[in-house]
């Protein structure tokens, strides 16, 4: 689809492959690398602007990528590892190491309607103020706390 782009944030131990397969395909007009971001405010504005955020990882642990996108409130694309079926609230799976699965995957998730994106982001802002916040945190320490005192 010539009217998308492709932002990449980070970087990684591929990305000057990535770069020039880009090149190679003629597609480097569509795919903009932005490399490795530590200003908090920048990355804010990428997810923002985004129309979803994908992480196509094969391995994770826990994605800090994931749990970003979903504070700000953008659709998710997720290789189907436990840990995002475990933490991450109304994403979207693609069979993890399938380049066909991710790309059906996104193509669904780009043709959501404008209130599908809606509900799906106030979902995961939502999951992401319970489960992630400071004051989530503090709930689930006091709840430890009174189970220990009722012992």
């Amino acid at each position: 689809d010539k009217d998308l782009v492709l932002l990449v944030v980070g970087g990684g131990y591929d990305s000057q492959n990535c770069q020039q397969l880009s090149k190679d395909l003629d597609i480097d007009k569509q795919v903009i690398f932005v490399g490795s971001c530590q200003d908090k405010l920048k990355l804010a504005q990428y997810y923002n602007v985004a129309s979803c955020v994908a992480v196509p990882s094969d391995y994770e642990s826990f994605s800090l990528v994931a749990i970003e996108a979903m504070a700000c409130g953008k659709p998710l694309v997720v290789s189907d590892l436990a840990v995002f079926k475990n933490k991450v609230e109304g994403a979207v799976f693609f069979e993890r190491g399938s380049v066909e699965s991710l790309a059906e995957t996104l193509k669904k998730v780009l043709s959501l309607s404008v209130v599908e994106k809606k509900i799906i982001g106030d979902l995961q802002i939502e999951k992401v103020k319970k489960e992630f916040s400071w004051q989530g945190h503090i709930d689930k320490l006091e709840n430890v706390y009174k189970k220990i005192v009722v012992c």
